[in-house]
């Protein structure tokens, strides 16, 4: 089977850079803005055909592009036509994802209101069967605070259409722990989230993606370890094991999410903080970039399996909550997990008596 017929998913892909040559050209020629016919010099001047050198460099390809989404018309059709490409490449469920106010910038008929009915109106132009499409909203990390509210409160009251929200733009000098508040106002809206990390060329940029990681990790074992105290998870058996005594319970859960919530502290550590010089001492100093982006790999890693073994125990404890229920949703999640929590229980419990066995026949 070719790739080009093979189901696949797209799931981060920015409208506004989702476009056919031809319409872009016949889009130009509308608006009065000059397109190049010569094949080349369009591929050099509208598209991303290699890494760029920065995000900055990126971004300006965008704002060329920014330039054509001049009427309700216009992106209805280019909306239409990116859904069509997709189901043609054998996409079948499409993640399209778009900044309202960077399609207004320049076009002041355009509201948001206007910009987003459009866009609804392509994707149905465009409704198939074999495509499902979810529809994300992009707030820019470089709006004023004001602004980027204004623009998440458009996505709260427009969640029927939407899946979530997406935190785009730079991140250095743009720190996403500002615009918390928003955030949590629009999940407790029921819209999902999601965010750009890690795209600006400096080596802090890695560091902090790291930062994020192993902060997950070490509250999830925190959770972990307060699952298994019996002074702090309010009258769960100790460690959450069935008997006390010689039964350790999930102990030894806790002891490798805490290890590796360690490590990954660890890992964390600036990589730009050390420098060696070489080349005859010409190159003095050097960013270390490539060992920060390296580290998230191990990084993740560690951190599937804290929240795995947080799972476990969340899992266990609630089998000890019986008769009392938990909702539907983490009730489905429990019995997901249940198997392997009641597997390493029963584990953990015959370790005292795979013990007492080995002693009485040495």
């Amino acid at each position: 089977m070719h790739i080009q017929s093979m189901p696949k998913a797209e799931l981060h892909c920015h409208l506004e850079g989702c476009f056919r040559p031809a319409t872009v050209r016949d889009v130009g020629r509308t608006l009065g803005i000059d397109v190049p016919a010569d094949p080349e010099a369009f591929r050099r001047e509208w598209l991303i055909t290699e890494p760029m050198n920065n995000l900055a460099v990126a971004l300006g390809k965008f704002a060329r592009i920014q330039s054509i989404w001049g009427s309700e018309e216009i992106i209805e059709r280019l909306t239409c036509e990116a859904c069509e490409d997709g189901r043609a490449q054998g996409i079948r469920i499409l993640e399209l994802r778009y900044s309202p106010d960077f399609i207004a910038e320049g076009h002041p008929g355009l509201s948001f209101e206007r910009i987003h009915r459009s866009i609804l109106r392509g994707i149905a132009g465009a409704q198939h069967p074999d495509l499902a499409v979810g529809l994300i909203g992009i707030v820019r990390k470089v709006l004023p605070q004001e602004q980027a509210s204004a623009t998440t409160d458009f996505f709260i009251e427009n969640r029927e259409s939407v899946v979530g929200i997406d935190f785009a733009d730079r991140d250095i000098g743009f720190e996403l722990r500002r615009f918390a508040p928003i955030i949590d106002r629009a999940r407790k809206a029921g819209l999902r989230f999601t965010t750009h990390c890690g795209e600006d060329n400096v080596p802090e940029a890695a560091l902090h993606v790291e930062m994020a990681i192993a902060e997950l990790g070490a509250i999830s074992e925190r959770r972990v370890a307060l699952l298994l105290d019996p002074r702090l998870n309010d009258g769960l058996p100790a460690f959450l094991g069935a008997s006390s005594g010689l039964d350790s319970g999930l102990m030894i859960l806790q002891y490798t999410a805490a290890a590796l919530a360690s490590e990954s502290k660890v890992l964390a550590h600036p990589a730009s903080a050390d420098s060696i010089p070489t080349s005859a001492n010409q190159e003095d100093h050097v960013s270390m970039g490539a060992h920060g982006a390296r580290r998230l790999t191990p990084m993740v890693a560690n951190l599937e399996r804290i929240l795995g073994v947080e799972a476990v125990c969340a899992a266990q404890g609630i089998e000890f909550r019986a008769p009392l229920a938990t909702s539907a949703p983490l009730a489905a999640k429990s019995r997901a997990t249940s198997s392997a929590s009641s597997f390493i229980t029963l584990l953990m419990s015959s370790m005292p008596r795979l013990a007492s066995s080995c002693s009485h026949s040495g």
